[in-house]
């Protein structure tokens, strides 16, 4: 066998592998409120979902899911909650379908969508994507995957019934769980102030001397040349998050923990 044929015939087999490997993600089929197809979630998470879940539809009107997978393979995170959400849909007719919202999470991915309706996203607050997934982010953290499921259901259900106008006087029965001090220390804020600190003497350093340097920054007291092209300015910025952070976008919106 040639070196060429060789080479063609190893692409093929990889590329049959990666067909074979592939998840069919129009092939998953809703279980509940709770689809968890990673299992990462207890058998209680799974019984208090359902419980609240139903609680949630027949009071407000909306049908609440959430779905977990293991890993996207691959897959952008958009695609793939857009499938899950379609192939979950009720098989009524669409005028006779009630709201519905969607939370798919990609466990070995640490990514989340958020999807819903047009109907309802109109009246969801522009920053909802961002509360849930605060409300999830110290259970990820721990990889305690149930928990953080009735965290986010309890923050949508309450933002549900406030957005079609109905009480609900209901919440998922969980645990508590506190972020680690060091997870709540602003380390990207810390960073920066740091590396502005470093510049700065460094800068000082190499104009004026160490001793400059010293005087000037530590006792207030600037040695001769030690800021001969003034003072150091500037401010530290925000960021635009990559997974599309701002308006609520009408049908999804995306996260990473």
């Amino acid at each position: 066998m040639s070196c060429k044929s060789f080479v063609c015939t190893a692409s093929f087999c990889l590329m049959l592998a990666s067909s074979c490997l592939a998840v069919d993600w129009e092939s998953l089929h809703r279980k509940g409120y709770l689809s968890d197809f990673a299992n990462v979630a207890s058998a209680e998470c799974q019984v208090e979902m359902e419980r609240y879940g139903k609680q949630v539809e027949d009071k407000t009107g909306v049908r609440l899911d959430v779905v977990i997978v293991s890993s996207l393979q691959g897959e952008p995170v958009e695609e793939v909650a857009a499938l899950v959400f379609k192939n979950f849909a009720p098989e009524d007719a669409p005028e006779n379908r009630a709201p519905r919202v969607m939370l798919f999470l990609a466990a070995a991915d640490r990514r989340s969508r958020l999807l819903t309706d047009r109907s309802l996203s109109d009246r969801m607050p522009a920053d909802f994507e961002a509360e849930v997934l605060d409300r999830m982010t110290s259970s990820l953290w721990r990889d305690d995957h149930g928990q953080a499921v009735l965290a986010a259901a309890d923050a949508i259900g309450g933002e549900v019934a406030r957005a079609v106008g109905r009480p609900l006087d209901v919440h998922p029965n969980r645990r508590d769980v506190e972020t680690p001090a060091l997870r709540r220390v602003p380390w990207v804020l810390v960073a920066a102030v740091l590396l502005v600190g470093f510049v700065m003497l460094a800068g000082s350093a190499r104009r004026g001397g160490w001793r400059g340097m010293i005087y000037g920054n530590l006792l207030g007291r600037p040695k001769a040349g030690a800021y001969s092209r003034g003072h150091f300015g500037g401010g530290f910025g925000g960021y635009d998050s990559p997974d599309g952070a701002g308006a609520f976008g009408g049908e999804t919106h995306s996260g990473r923990w």
